[in-house]
């Protein structure tokens, strides 16, 4: 736990006292090393670790059109490649793809920060530290390194840039298949969320939280319809990791979901302050508004609404900074608004730290690396 918190508190010493645009990339790109690398020596460390451990070390072998076709656990072609290249090159433990793939990762998404022109990437690489960075570089990596070629799409919806959209979708799709989920936000990002439609979106909240009426009629009905093969296709589809219709999965309102969706009411109640000047401010608010609209809407279908809010979270990233700097010019407001800030940030990074998996073991902590 203590390495996490020494990095959590660097992040805080940054925010202070970094002020030059040329000191920021390089603390940045400092940040990212060290934390791939932190990716990379980990031993044990996240739920998937032994998967991925054994997928790499068993399972890949040399560069072959084998590992697109009879794949066991069909991970994405992209995904697949660069690690069987990297295997190929000499790397017979995973430990440079684990860094590889955390960097690019970084990378990526910084990239979208800089053409989303924010102008405060040491408050959004802070709060990513505290949200994502155990869950997208240490358990779920396919997701983390789709998610930043997600947002690197997003960044091009201001400039209408549908071709390069698309292309990002693509990439990464080879990465996470879930990508192409996201392609209709390419129009649903443009759209202007008004007083009218905030007010459609919650009755419509309101209906699915108190009668999950519909998801009941279709495990119903997939229960007593007669059996053919495509009843069966979508029986199986249905009753999936993915899917998970008929479990007792109907959370719809957890603890964070409801802060989220305050953020999304205060957001909205200081749009014409926080977007002053903000290039990508439409993308961020109705990114998180569309992440708070299906958590609602779709939490019975289980971990694939938790695909996509998450992917949309990201937008937290930009809009909080926003609210802390821009909601108010009055210095012990901004000063209180940072201390909040920065207790929110330890509290989720706590939070996240102390996740366990199934069998009751912690994920995280304490770290363990191979050098030790």
């Amino acid at each position: 736990m203590s390495i996490y918190i020494a990095i959590f508190i660097i992040l805080i010493f940054a925010l202070i006292f970094i002020k030059s645009k040329l000191l920021k990339s390089i603390f940045l790109y400092i940040f990212f090393f060290t934390l791939s690398f932190l990716t990379a020596i980990r031993d044990g460390i996240g739920t998937d670790f032994e998967n991925y451990y054994y997928i790499y070390t068993e399972q890949w072998s040399i560069f072959s059109l084998e590992h697109l076709f009879q794949n066991t656990y069909k991970q994405e072609p992209l995904f697949v490649y660069l690690g069987v290249f990297i295997k190929t090159l000499g790397f017979l433990e995973p430990y440079f793809f684990f860094f590889l793939i955390s960097i690019i990762t970084f990378l990526i998404l910084n990239k979208a920060i800089k053409n989303f022109k924010f102008k405060w990437p040491i408050h959004f690489w802070f709060l990513y530290f505290c949200f994502f960075f155990l869950n997208f570089h240490f358990n779920t990596i396919r997701q983390g390194i789709m998610v930043s070629f997600l947002w690197l799409a997003f960044s091009y919806v201001p400039s209408k840039n549908l071709k390069k959209y698309v292309t990002f979708i693509f990439i990464g799709s080879l990465f996470h298949i879930a990508a192409w989920v996201f392609l209709p936000f390419y129009w649903l990002l443009k759209i202007n969320i008004d007083k009218k439609k905030l007010f459609l979106m919650s009755v419509i909240i309101l209906i699915s939280i108190i009668s999950p009426f519909l998801f009941l009629v279709i495990d119903i009905a997939l229960r007593v319809l007669p059996t053919n093969p495509l009843l069966e296709a979508l029986r199986f589809y249905a009753y999936s990791y993915y899917l998970n219709i008929g479990a007792n999965s109907y959370k719809n309102a957890s603890i964070g979901l409801l802060i989220y969706s305050v953020l999304l009411l205060i957001v909205y109640r200081y749009r014409e302050r926080l977007n002053d000047n903000i290039h990508g401010f439409k993308i961020y608010f109705n990114a998180l508004a569309f992440s708070v609209f299906l958590s609602y809407v779709l939490s019975p279908i289980g971990v694939l609404v938790e695909r996509i809010s998450g992917a949309l979270n990201i937008s937290l990233l930009f809009l909080i900074p926003l609210l802390v700097i821009k909601i108010s010019n009055d210095k012990r407001v901004r000063l209180f608004l940072y201390i909040v800030f920065i207790i929110y940030g330890l509290l989720i990074l706590n939070a996240n730290m102390n996740k366990k998996d199934l069998y009751d073991n912690f994920q995280f902590i304490p770290y363990k690396s191979i050098l030790t």
